[in-house]
């Protein structure tokens, strides 16, 4: 590898030595620098630098998952660290362990940590709740979790404060409420602003265009689901096999689902080859060669067709359950709503007060956008600012086209509806 580098090429290393399903880093292993600093000694002039790349994965056990990959900035290895290196025994291991803390602190600044998924899905919460509304149905993927990212990284220095665990505390009780409907906290918010803005009646007609698109959808893509659910079934019931074994045979995984993804993968690419082959010969000799023709060139366009529509349809059933539920529990509803606004007002009063996360642009760039924030009240119990004042057209267009805006609302990309 030194000579790798000596060309000018790169080396992708793993420093936690392994994979894990963990809300933080595990301990990283000195082999990194120690390569490092090896090639700058076998090689006197060579400059080796360290670049950090986070990992941030959106449910890397389910199919059709994606990524978040960061990149920090390089660390430069400083020559009095070779030096230290070179003359070995205690010297040596000083300038390991310090060129290892600075590996370890720009990992910090690329990843989202936490001391547990439990303190993480809060960090997700107290995201949501800290960001203007408006912005919050807007925000992209990559914007939630460097959001995130910026309150679990500042976490350790504000943590001591005696109002920080009890504002999470309620945090958490508020996440447990949504969990009792089977909503999420952007579902809710949705919710009541459709709950604000329109009629009980038209609700209701909404409800039911969203299930007659549901069971339409059934129907059309039924056959193309019978064909996929073996395989889905097959690769999840082996994947779980194979991710109990991981936690077995493991001292840092927690329920092995960062296995999951890759034995699903392993078994469902042959599964689905094999699938294909078998329908066109049955279709062959059942119905002639024309039907397993078609059936050859066609099946795999829809099949990849209905893999890929499938995050958004399932965004569009969780929007709808959650208009169900809202439908169905308005008290509770109301109830959460009212939660949800003081719980923002204390959350927001704790980040300001605190600078929590104030180093990052992102934290500091919702700051500026306070005087978007919506405020549930009117309807609730309090005097109330318009939702539709602050989202102009966006919740007064036709039913039509109402449904179709939430319908593509890419709800699965929220972290926090992650490790569920």
């Amino acid at each position: 590898f030194s000579t790798l580098l000596l060309q000018g090429g790169a080396l992708g290393i793993f420093p936690e030595g392994g994979s894990h399903d963990r809300a933080q880093l595990l301990p990283l292993k000195v082999g990194v620098c120690i390569m490092a600093l090896g090639a700058m000694r076998k090689f006197p002039g060579l400059r080796v630098r360290l670049v950090p790349v986070g990992l941030n994965y959106f449910s890397q056990h389910r199919f059709n998952s994606r990524v978040l990959v960061k990149y920090g900035e390089a660390v430069d290895v400083a020559p009095r660290l070779l030096e230290a290196f070179t003359q070995g025994g205690d010297p040596k291991r000083r300038a390991v362990q310090e060129l290892l803390a600075q590996v370890q602190h720009e990992l910090e600044k690329v990843t989202v940590a936490a001391p547990d998924w439990k303190t993480m899905k809060t960090f997700w919460v107290l995201r949501d709740l800290y960001c203007p509304s408006k912005r919050l149905l807007r925000m992209t993927s990559v914007e939630k979790v460097l959001l995130a990212q910026a309150f679990a990284a500042d976490y350790d220095r504000v943590k001591g404060d005696p109002a920080v665990d009890p504002l999470l505390a309620r945090i958490d009780q508020y996440a447990r409420n949504l969990d009792a409907l089977g909503i999420k906290d952007k579902a809710n918010l949705e919710s009541a602003l459709l709950l604000r803005r329109h009629s009980t009646v038209r609700l209701l007609l909404l409800l039911v265009v969203r299930v007659v698109w549901l069971l339409s959808l059934q129907v059309v893509f039924g056959p193309v689901y019978l064909c996929l659910f073996p395989v889905y079934a097959i690769a999840t019931l082996y994947s779980r096999r194979k991710s109990r074994q991981a936690v077995e045979n493991s001292s840092v995984k927690l329920k092995g689902r960062d296995v999951m993804g890759t034995y699903k993968v392993i078994i469902a690419l042959p599964l689905v080859a094999v699938g294909h082959w078998v329908a066109v010969g049955a279709l062959y000799r059942s119905l002639g060669e024309p039907v397993a023709v078609a059936y050859f060139f066609f099946a795999p366009f829809a099949q990849f067709v209905v893999y890929k529509s499938l995050p958004s349809d399932l965004a569009f059933l969780r929007s709808t359950w959650a208009l169900a539920m809202s439908l169905l529990h308005r008290h509770d509803s109301r109830a959460l709503i009212l939660e949800r606004t003081q719980l923002k007002e204390d959350a927001r009063s704790l980040i300001d007060r605190l600078e929590w996360g104030m180093g990052s642009d992102e934290v500091q760039s919702l700051e500026v956008c306070r005087q978007e924030t919506l405020h549930f009240s009117g309807a609730f119990g309090k005097s109330f600012m318009d939702p539709s004042e602050e989202l102009g057209e966006s919740f007064s267009r036709s039913l039509h086209d109402l449904n179709e805006s939430l319908k593509m609302e890419e709800i699965e990309r929220d972290l926090f509806f992650k490790n569920d």
